[in-house]
């Protein structure tokens, strides 16, 4: 079983995630709310295909039951 790694994290530290994980050849799903639809790391990603999914609140990336 191949590992993946969620990134659920916002701006620079996103994109670095993002960085490390290609170095290492792992794969990786990012998670973003409406706030960052526009941002950096999510245009990045839906260039690149890779997985994304859209969480509801901005409380998706602090609290495990969102």
């Amino acid at each position: 079983m191949k590992d993946k790694v969620l990134i659920a994290n916002r701006g620079e530290i996103a994109l670095r995630i993002m960085e490390a994980c290609k170095d290492l050849g792992l794969d990786y799903t990012v998670i973003y709310t409406a706030a960052d639809e526009e941002s950096e790391h999510v245009r990045r990603c839906l260039d690149s295909q890779s997985n994304v999914r859209r969480a509801w609140r901005v409380s998706a990336y602090t609290d495990p039951n969102d």
